[in-house]
């Protein structure tokens, strides 16, 4: 009953990795400092420090952030506002925070058109055909099968109304 929850998790977290990967990339190629990668929100089931990033992978799959170095604007109890040192979010110039904030949606949406091209690749483009009548595919335990239509039937007649 309930079989769609892992492949929903899976692709969920499959799209929330590639747009967090966006920020990431761009903040890191921007000279922001990446200070903590996660995917899903605390407590982490795992978490390993390589460099100056934390890489975490939360306990609730359900989103995911990416921190960075002086990104707090509210100043919570323990963050200092930005000091203006290098690799700091609010410090970096305006473009570079627009750059870094864009590129998450930018990267879902490269990797949806990439998707789609995949998959016209592999399986081709549907074959539209205008006004046909014939019957491309019936499927298992549906009307049209038990009805005894079968793949590449024409029909010619609906309730009495000839094509």
């Amino acid at each position: 009953m309930f079989d769609w929850i892992i492949p929903f998790v899976g692709i969920l977290g499959l799209l929330i990795f590639v747009h967090e990967l966006g920020h990431f990339i761009a903040a890191k190629r921007s000279g922001i400092t990446v200070e903590k990668f996660s995917l899903g929100f605390p407590p982490n089931l795992i978490s390993r420090k390589i460099g100056e990033t934390e890489y975490c992978i939360g306990i609730i799959p359900l989103g995911g952030y990416v921190k960075m170095k002086g990104d707090i604007p509210d100043f919570a109890d323990d963050d200092a506002p930005p000091k203006g040192e290098p690799g700091e979010f609010m410090s970096a110039p305006i473009w570079k925070r627009v750059i870094v904030i864009a590129a998450g949606p930018i990267m879902n949406f490269v990797a949806a058109t990439l998707l789609l091209f995949i998959i016209i690749w592999a399986w081709g483009q549907p074959e539209i055909r205008p006004n046909s009548t014939e019957i491309g595919a019936v499927m298992p335990d549906t009307p049209a099968f038990h009805a005894g239509l079968k793949d590449g039937d024409t029909i010619i007649a609906v309730d009495d109304n000839f094509f």
